[in-house]
């Protein structure tokens, strides 16, 4: 967590206390350079995947400025949220990405922006995914100098995944799949997004509390 812990490292911040590096129940999530899947992935012989059994997934989540990163084209790097039979099947995530929005230098990434993303029985929306949350790089660094909070949550209905963000939109999406919505749903990690030949340029590191009790 060094970038974390150096002020001079910008930081998004999205939690629900103050002081979430004192937080325990935070943990940390980091895709090393070359690689797509977060440390979790690393071995699938021995991974826990952790499950909840409610309607509603929430987490608070701290993200380093090292997701500030170019991709060759605008790839949904995903954040976390769930997926209920199979991950391409039928699932809810939360993904982010950096753009510039300055015209005379796209070199310059200036704003990240978070948006829902969601699969329905084999099906992604293929629109464009909408934005829950568009942060500028001064208002980033004005949620770090004022210690903010947002926490971000997916509420499951018969016929929709509903996408709240503390600041941002309430953004609702179908929901085809008829499980049960308080049936089983298994944790989605961080992903960069993209095809395979285009991994991870370097370490990326956040830090994610759920609030739902997890198994």
């Amino acid at each position: 967590m060094k970038g974390f812990l150096l002020l001079s490292t910008l930081s998004i911040i999205l939690f629900s206390c103050s002081k979430p590096i004192e937080d325990r129940a935070f943990e940390e999530f980091q895709l090393q350079r070359v690689n797509k899947y977060s440390h979790y992935y690393e071995d699938k012989d021995i991974i826990e995947l952790k499950y909840f059994e409610k309607n509603i997934f929430e987490a608070d989540v701290i993200l380093d400025t090292s997701l500030f990163v170019h991709n060759e084209k605008i790839y949904q790097n995903k954040l976390c949220g769930f997926y209920e039979d199979q991950i391409h099947k039928n699932s809810a995530r939360i993904t982010y990405h950096t753009i510039s929005t300055n015209n005379t230098s796209k070199l310059y990434l200036d704003t990240l922006e978070l948006k829902a993303y969601v699969y329905n029985n084999g099906l992604r929306n293929t629109k464009e995914n909408p934005v829950l949350l568009r942060l500028s790089r001064n208002e980033i660094t004005n949620y770090l100098e004022q210690g903010r909070s947002i926490r971000f949550s997916i509420e499951v209905t018969n016929n929709n995944y509903i996408f709240k963000v503390d600041g941002g939109k309430k953004i609702n999406v179908s929901r085809t799949c008829k499980n049960n919505i308080n049936g089983i749903k298994y944790l989605c990690y961080h992903y960069y997004g993209g095809p395979d030949s285009i991994p991870a340029p370097h370490n990326m590191d956040m830090w994610i509390k759920y609030c739902p009790t997890m198994k």
